[in-house]
Formats: C-alpha cells, sequence, structure tokens
C-alpha cells in the first residue's frame, strides 16, 4: 500500500531544466569547456559535485572540484532568483489531490538545498511537502538510492510504501534500487531520458492514479 509520495523537482514540479542548461552553459563557456549536448545529458538528475567531478576528469581542469563547484554555485545564487518559476501543469492539482488522500510527500532532489526553496516558495507549494531532501545531504547521488531512502526515513514509512516520481534515467534507477514504485514522468526538455525502468511512464500529471 502506498502511504508516501517523494518527487523529484527539476523537470517533475518545475521545468527547469532549460535555466539549468541556460545557466551551465554561461559558465562552460567562461571556463572554456566545450560540454556537447550528448555530455550534457548524462549530468541530468546528477548532483553539481558528481557533474563537476565528471567534468574535471573528463577535460582534465587544473582546478579542484570544490573550486569549480564553488565557481558553479557562486553564478547560479546571482541569477536565480531573477527567474520568474511557475509549477509544472497539473502539479498543484495533484499535490491538492494527494494531500486529501492523506498521503505523506516529499521531494527527494539532486539540487541544492538553497534551490529547492526557491522553487518551493517561489512556486507557492510549501504547504504541501513534508520533507525536502538535497543531494547535499547524502554521500551518494543518484543512480544510488540514499536520497529516496533518507526520505522515505524522514517520512517514517518503508521504502515499498514509496511511490517516486522522476524526470531523469538516474533518478528512475535509483527509485528502483531504493526497492520504490517508481513513475516516470516524460518531461520533453529532460533530454529524451531513457525511463524503461519505470513501473510505468505518464506524459502528465493529470495521469498519476494511485
Amino acid at each position: 500500500m502506498i502511504k508516501a509520495v517523494i518527487f523529484d523537482m527539476d523537470g517533475v514540479i518545475v521545468d527547469s531544466e532549460p535555466i539549468h542548461y541556460r545557466l551551465n552553459q554561461e559558465l562552460f563557456q567562461k571556463l572554456q569547456l566545450n560540454i556537447t549536448e550528448e555530455e550534457y545529458r548524462t549530468f541530468v538528475g546528477v548532483t553539481d559535485w558528481d557533474m563537476w567531478s565528471a567534468i574535471k576528469a573528463r577535460h582534465r581542469r587544473p582546478e579542484t572540484v570544490e573550486e569549480l563547484l564553488s565557481m558553479h554555485r557562486e553564478h547560479s545564487r546571482a541569477e536565480m532568483e531573477k527567474f520568474d518559476l511557475e509549477p509544472i501543469p497539473g502539479i498543484p492539482e495533484l499535490l491538492k489531490r494527494l494531500k486529501a488522500a492523506r498521503l505523506k510527500l516529499a521531494i527527494a532532489s539532486s539540487a541544492p538545498v538553497d534551490w529547492i526553496m526557491v522553487v518551493v516558495r517561489k512556486c507557492g507549494l510549501e504547504s504541501y511537502f513534508d520533507v525536502l531532501v538535497s543531494g547535499e545531504h547524502v554521500a551518494h547521488g543518484k543512480p544510488a538510492p540514499d536520497i529516496f531512502l533518507l526520505a522515505a526515513e524522514k517520512l517514517g514509512v518503508s521504502p515499498d510504501e514509496c511511490l517516486v516520481i522522476e524526470d531523469a534515467e538516474r533518478g528512475v534507477q535509483a527509485a528502483k534500487a531504493a526497492g520504490m514504485q517508481c513513475v516516470g514522468y516524460q518531461n520533453p526538455h529532460s533530454y529524451a531520458q531513457d525511463l524503461s525502468l519505470a513501473d510505468r511512464i505518464i506524459q502528465h500529471p493529470d495521469e498519476l492514479i494511485i
């Protein structure tokens, strides 16, 4: 029996992947990094730490991962408040429906805590979520199951009582590794992710039935 629904955030709650793409491209250009769209696709759904670790290794950057991550966060913080954010159509209605059904709700996102807080506040969704978990809170990012297991622990439910909604391949892998049911949300702005491991795939939040 499902007692909790755990949402990924970028690409599920808010259509923010294009925002991240623009901000990241600005920094890539500043650092004279040639990141192809094919390579960038592999970073969707991963933590910033994992992204910059991979970039440092592949492109032989002289900076430490910590230095690259610091530049990334400084650039993002300066820009993120400028964006007008709205939830993906159908998400507020879905959250109301799930809350009315007395299900526990969480966000488990690879994004930094400050970005999660900006999104939830600007979208007016603070009252819906019982728990907010960031990739900064766990040792291993998606596709490891850590973030979803932590969300379940904080919600006070077992993994087999959780349903995860994900738009990224690594997120789906993490949900299944955690022993949870998973719905893949096919967001056209999430760079053609392979969601085939999900228990089912939806095109719109209205299609989610528990």
